[in-house]
């Protein structure tokens, strides 16, 4: 329910606002939780009594290979985005399709494991890339942190 309601603000903001004109607004999550993002968007990890929260921004979607809608394809293809981090972590994360084996679908940064679950619109044949992307993120506390 939370990255719906994540999602609908963030889309209403774009619409009322006349489309993106930058970022979108940070949003902030305490984990466990998912939380969907839109290209260049950043959301705010708080962790109750950690020295500083940890910042994800969807940096960008890399390769794309995705099979188009409405082809049929004997691969499903991939999809690479990347994340970038700063606060407790800095650096970056390249995360791969969560039905895909070729590339990690999730990592760590600091404390926390951010494991990618979706990423959308999906690739229409002789179209071009569509934008913006979104990305749903499942972000927890690693064991032991």
């Amino acid at each position: 329910m939370r990255v719906r309601t994540a999602l609908l603000l963030t889309l209403a903001s774009a619409c009322a606002s006349g489309g993106p004109a930058g970022p979108a607004p940070t949003l902030r999550i305490i984990p466990p939780d998912e939380v969907a993002l839109v290209e260049g968007q950043t959301v705010e990890v708080a962790l109750p009594g950690a020295p500083a929260p940890l910042f994800i921004r969807f940096a960008e979607v890399g390769a794309e290979s995705r099979c188009p809608q409405g082809v049929q394809c004997v691969w499903a293809g991939d999809v690479a985005i990347t994340l970038a981090f700063s606060g407790e972590a800095t650096g970056q994360l390249v995360l791969h399709s969560p039905t895909e084996t070729i590339g990690p679908r999730s990592g760590a940064a600091g404390r926390y494991r951010v494991e990618l679950l979706e990423v959308t619109p999906q690739p229409v044949f002789q179209a071009p890339r569509p934008r913006p992307y979104r990305v749903t993120l499942r972000v927890t506390v690693t064991p032991g942190a």
